[in-house]
């Protein structure tokens, strides 16, 4: 028998291992497109990133189990026939994910509860999700754009989304070192 070689370590599957040797996930990775989003999960989707306890991968698995009781069966087994529901799914039993405007809504939005229930780990996503949604991530990255743009002046909705998250943690971080008060 020969032993299975290792793959060569992708510049996404780099950056998932530091954040998550780092003690930095749940992380978002900000993609300018779509199909990035759904390569860049599917890049890290053999990582188990629940961890290495299987208590807790356990715990996490029931809790998936749970989730989808409530949010997910009453689409079934309809839903349970999509290939997008199949691979979302297996993602997120690696607390991988991706998140994007193509989504069936109800996938977009059981990736939203998972990853704010901690369920995920690191998801790759569009700008749709950093759009009025509270997400508990102690990371950001942005993923390179593959097709720059050939003018030297920033998209506008890039620039923007980069300005939003940047403030968003500027305050997240002031505000996590205001002192709790408690009242008698």
């Amino acid at each position: 028998l020969t032993p299975t070689p290792t793959p060569t370590p992708t510049p996404t599957l780099t950056l998932t291992q530091s954040l998550a040797s780092a003690h930095m996930l749940p992380g978002i990775v900000f993609c300018m497109s779509r199909k990035h989003c759904v390569l860049g999960a599917h890049a890290v989707s053999s990582l188990n990133l629940l961890g290495q306890d299987t208590d807790a991968v356990r715990t996490s698995r029931r809790m998936l189990k749970v989730m989808h009781r409530t949010h997910l069966q009453r689409f079934m087994p309809d839903l349970g026939n999509l290939e997008a529901y199949t691979e979302i799914m297996e993602m997120l039993e690696h607390g991988v994910a991706y998140h994007h405007s193509g989504m069936l809504p109800v996938l977009r939005e059981f990736v939203e509860l998972c990853f704010q229930s901690k369920l995920v780990k690191l998801v790759f996503a569009t700008e749709t999700l950093a759009v009025g949604v509270n997400m508990p991530a102690r990371s950001v990255s942005f993923a390179p754009n593959p097709n720059p743009n050939p003018c030297p002046i920033p998209r506008p909705q890039s620039l923007t989304l980069a300005v939003t998250l940047t403030l968003s943690l500027i305050l997240t971080l002031i505000l996590s070192r205001i002192p709790t008060l408690t009242l008698p």
